[in-house]
């Protein structure tokens, strides 16, 4: 082989494998490693909801490791009032949800609640990552995030407590990734902190944490709408927050760490703050948080949290969150197992369209030829119609439509209309449809048939 022939063949397998490690790096979480749960510490049992998310965001205050004073000796795992963290994290963990650990701040408020902000922080992140770290400890806890909401301490004390904190984590082990609190750009809530407070400590973070509400109003009514609202802001704060890093912290991952929708069988009382609040039906919860996880793995997002597992049927906001009510699976527990038993193993790949009618692709991440369309009305208004939809590329091998129970098979009914066509009912719930695609030639077929061409030429 001559030497042009051997340059030639050369840029062919780097263009080729520059290709394939671009794709590699752009390609999409699976949703298992993509769906997650806020749960809190003892109250949270993990094998009640591991089939439907395999990562849980816990509330662990800081105030429970060191008491009163903040200068208080850490003994981990055991917390000052006697609980031991090996054995709440070691449940989550056999019952098959890892922990992400929210060190939650809002007990010590003022500079004034520390003894030494910097000293007690930076020593807290050091014990903190000495015994639950990934390469330091017994890797219970390989993320954590400093502050959840930390509406009560200012933005100039917060800085203080994450810089010195972030660096006593990274001091003891560098494995540990580190999460802000909830930010936003230019946020209109108290209660989430600007990202450009982080301007000068991006070595320090891994992770934008964004909490975010399909919210038409908060007080009186907080009420919120269907996800594809867009007189909400739904999913316009996390785009925001990812055009940010992508100006100025490029490589940081965003996650979604708290959404969700109140949906309770009690009407709230006639008088009090919440006597306006207005919730969500048990059908529409299921129907939000499905098409809202579908949403979010389309965006530049690379974990979402749902908030909340397990709820008292509180007319109120936050009340009745839960996928669970007193223990009891709602609708939304079984229209989310199955989500996960469906697309566990499939990533979102592109949307085939956004009109009336919404349909995202999620290709197996084992094999690209596997592909599931989920299709949905981008309403809140009880809509159901049929629809002939257009494009398939492959044979349908099976439709389902979104579960609401256990018991039932949810196989949905539909008709072919040739090649590429197929005519089905449309609703506000999810359906899936199960596409098998004919495999295209591969890029080494490609290669083999440029190298044959190339030596047929010397």
């Amino acid at each position: 082989m001559n030497a042009s022939v051997k340059t030639g063949l050369m840029c062919v397998l780097a263009g080729v494998l520059g290709l394939a490690e671009l794709n590699a790096e752009e390609a999409k979480p699976m949703l298992k490693d993509f769906v997650g749960i806020n749960g809190h510490t003892i109250l949270f049992d993990s094998s009640d909801y591991s089939s439907i998310a395999k990562l849980g965001r816990d509330y662990h205050g800081i105030n429970w490791d060191l008491g009163d004073e903040t200068n208080n000796a850490l003994n981990f795992p055991w917390a000052d009032n006697g609980v031991n963290w090996d054995n709440v994290y070691g449940n989550w963990e056999a019952g098959g949800v890892s922990v992400h650990a929210s060190l939650m701040l809002h007990k010590f408020p003022e500079a004034s609640d520390w003894a030494n902000v910097e000293a007690d922080a930076k020593a807290y992140g050091r014990a903190f990552a000495q015994h639950f770290g990934p390469s330091a400890g017994n890797g219970l806890v390989k993320t954590v995030e400093i502050g959840n909401e930390p509406h009560e301490m200012s933005s100039a004390l917060y800085r203080r407590v994450f810089r010195s904190m972030a660096e006593g984590i990274k001091e003891v082990d560098p494995q540990v990734k580190i999460a802000t609190c909830a930010v936003a750009v230019n946020p209109t809530s108290e209660y989430i902190k600007n990202i450009s407070i982080y301007n000068d400590m991006l070595d320090l973070v891994d992770i934008f944490s964004v909490h975010t509400y399909s919210r038409l109003e908060g007080w009186p009514t907080w009420e919120q709408s269907y996800p594809e609202d867009t007189q909400a802001t739904y999913f316009e704060v996390v785009e925001d927050v990812i055009n940010w890093r992508n100006s100025f912290a490029e490589g940081k991952e965003v996650w979604v760490t708290e959404f969700g929708y109140d949906a309770s069988t009690k009407n709230p009382s006639d008088s009090g703050q919440f006597k306006n609040w207005v919730d969500v039906t048990d059908r529409q919860q299921a129907q939000y948080l499905v098409r809202s996880y579908a949403a979010f793995a389309k965006l530049d997002v690379e974990r979402a949290y749902m908030y909340w597992f397990d709820d008292k049927d509180r007319p109120e906001l936050y009340g009745s969150s839960g996928i669970t009510r007193n223990g009891v699976p709602k609708e939304s527990y079984w229209a989310l197992e199955q989500m996960q038993t469906l697309l566990g193993d499939y990533r979102f790949d592109e949307v085939i369209r956004e009109d009336n009618v919404y349909v995202y692709s999620f290709v197996n991440g084992e094999n690209e030829n596997d592909e599931i369309w989920v299709v949905w009305s981008p309403t809140g208004d009880n809509v159901e119609f049929d629809f002939v939809l257009e494009g398939l590329e492959g044979e349908v091998e099976w439709v389902k439509e979104m579960a609401i129970n256990s018991w039932d098979d949810w196989t949905g009914d539909f008709e072919l209309l040739g090649d590429d066509m197929m005519s089905l009912r449309i609703g506000e719930s999810p359906t899936y449809i199960k596409i098998n695609n004919l495999p295209e030639p591969s890029t080494l077929m490609i290669v083999s048939g440029l190298v044959l061409v190339m030596c047929r030429r010397r």
